[in-house]
């Protein structure tokens, strides 16, 4: 799955810093371009009569890929919310894609911040082969890590959709359901998250090597002062 050239990249929704170098700029577009290509087209295909709304990609805190020298393969969001603000819980994305069941789950598991995982998505080019197919559980998989180390979240919250098989994997890897065949957009999904104390599951040694791999040379791109530069892991 992973070659030398393929690269798992941390960016975040949004640059602050004024002085950011036309690469990473380019960089940064391409992936935007990428989510909101994938998502009007995945709503068109449903029969929806809605166009992607940019705030939902700048107001993220992270936004991951995995991308080779050519493409995108793979990209996945992330927002934090802290779920006992009542007022919080009046953002559209929380408003629109949970309902008071998942929330009341939510308060009898202690969870209070929470990482939403958000438009899974893998490159049309490389969805109908082994490898395109194993790139979504295997960015979703690097979600996890990045939970782990790059926040202070309490648990991992997400719509995963049934019809593709992605609330299946999702409850694989670890992930606990509290409501089943909800409709979102003319699509069946379950409600689910991820605690922080659960172990993550693997679906064979090699995914979780290759995951690994990508994970420990993972880069992430920071907004600092007055320039904007990547840092390699460690």
């Amino acid at each position: 799955m992973k070659t030398s050239n393929t690269q798992y990249i941390i960016l975040p929704g949004k640059i602050t810093s004024p002085n950011t170098d036309s690469s990473t700029i380019a960089l940064f577009d391409q992936t935007y371009f990428f989510w909101k290509d994938i998502w009007n087209s995945t709503y068109q295909g449903n029969g929806i009569d809605k166009e992607v709304s940019p705030d939902d990609f700048f107001r993220q805190n992270y936004v991951a890929i995995i991308k080779n020298e050519v493409d995108i393969i793979a990209l996945h969001l992330y927002s934090i919310y802290n779920l006992s603000s009542q007022g919080m819980r009046e953002q559209s994305y929380l408003k629109d894609n949970f309902n008071e069941h998942f929330f009341s789950v939510m308060e009898k598991e202690n969870i209070k911040l929470a990482m939403s995982m958000e438009s899974l998505s893998v490159n049309p080019k490389y969805r109908k082969t082994h490898v395109g197919q194993a790139y979504f559980i295997a960015i979703s998989l690097l979600g996890v890590h990045l939970f782990k180390n790059l926040t202070g979240c309490d648990a991992i919250i997400a719509p995963a959709r049934c019809d593709v098989g992605v609330a299946q994997a999702a409850e694989k890897v670890g992930f606990i359901t509290t409501d089943r065949n909800v409709i979102l957009y003319n699509t069946p999904v379950d409600l689910i998250y991820f605690k922080r104390s659960t172990k993550e599951n693997y679906p064979n040694d090699f995914m979780e090597q290759e995951v690994k791999e990508l994970w420990n040379a993972r880069s992430v791109f920071l907004n600092a002062g007055e320039t904007t530069y990547f840092k390699k892991a460690a």
